[in-house]
């Protein structure tokens, strides 16, 4: 019995550090409302990496616009609290339900767009 615990301790260990970094989302510490990511949008800025996550820094519009791409898959991500240059711990109580949809916008471009909660 001793060995199976074991067994399965080092499977979940390992599932979660395979999981490779995608996004670290940081949010302003006092927005509630939805977060729209725009990806894949011509002449905006692509995403910087911090520690292996690509940077998403939201504003308080909740509206971010990058020309990097979206990375479906199983990532891991990271959502942080910031004001100023303070950060602090996303309580996961306030992260709401989300989605990412693919639509063609007025311009007839294809629009890939993640949004999500914060409650």
């Amino acid at each position: 019995m001793q060995k199976l615990l074991i067994l399965l301790l080092v499977i979940f260990i390992s599932g979660c550090v395979n999981n490779p970094k995608r996004n670290r989302y940081l949010i302003p510490e006092n927005f509630s409302g939805t977060v729209y990511i725009y990806y894949g949008v011509k002449d905006a800025p692509s995403l910087i990496s911090e520690d292996g996550f690509r940077l998403i820094v939201v504003p308080n519009t909740g509206i971010v616009r990058t020309s990097s791409e979206i990375m479906p898959g199983k990532y891991r991500d990271e959502y942080l609290l910031y004001s100023g240059n303070k950060r602090s711990e996303f309580p996961s109580q306030r992260l709401g339900g989300g989605a990412t949809d693919e639509r063609i916008n007025f311009n007839g471009e294809r629009e890939i767009i993640y949004w999500f909660k914060v409650l």
